[in-house]
């Protein structure tokens, strides 16, 4: 307690100093699985929903701390086969649910609208199933309980009366593999080691506390 105490004592002039603004965002994820690939079988993208909240610290006219949790809609295709014009191409979905809880540092442009982002994801599965004709089956045990990635990206922010619109594109990429290595049925073609990565295409509404 006493050390907690000593570290707000020292982050107080920090903090009584910044500018504190709460919003929402909402956006298109479009993502996939990096790695090796599966024999006979490729990667391809799957697009999904995002949309959560943000809460910013702004320390300084240049710098400012984001941190938006979301609900994405993440996973990949798998294809398997080559020609799809007579059926032999053959497309699996991965369907991977999460709350990702990322922590990101925001470096404005001098003239105020272009904006830098950077930071780590840790990524909470929800739900995780494989679906192919209509046939679902869970693959949570398959996977790690929590993903790490990081993310970059470029945003715009524009003054439209008391909030601020800002529409932002980001990249991530995996860091850690995030299948957990307990799935035992060699059939199976998605359980190589395998990293999320993907890009957002994010918009929302801030306002300035």
């Amino acid at each position: 307690m006493k050390y907690l105490s000593f570290l707000l004592f020292l982050l107080f002039p920090l903090l009584s100093s910044a500018q504190v603004s709460v919003g929402f965002t909402t956006g298109a994820n479009m993502g996939k699985f990096g790695g090796v690939e599966p024999s006979n079988a490729s990667y391809a993208s799957r697009t999904g929903l995002n949309f959560g909240g943000s809460l910013v610290y702004r320390f300084n006219e240049d710098v400012s701390l984001a941190f938006q949790p979301i609900y994405s809609q993440r996973g990949s295709n798998i294809e398997v086969g080559e020609d799809s014009r007579w059926d032999t191409l053959k497309v699996y979905e991965a369907k991977i649910d999460f709350i990702i809880i990322p922590l990101y540092v925001r470096v404005d442009s001098d003239n105020g609208i272009v904006y830098f982002t950077g930071g780590l994801e840790f990524g909470i599965p929800l739900s995780a199933e494989f679906s192919h004709d209509g046939n679902n089956r869970d693959i949570s045990d398959a996977l790690n309980n929590i993903d790490i990635l990081a993310s970059i990206g470029l945003g715009l922010r524009f003054s439209i009366g008391e909030p601020d619109l800002l529409i932002e594109f980001r990249y991530y990429q995996g860091l850690v593999n995030f299948n957990s290595g307990n799935e035992t049925d060699q059939g199976n073609i998605i359980f190589e080691n395998f990293k999320n990565n993907g890009f957002q295409l994010m918009a929302g509404l801030e306002w300035e506390l």
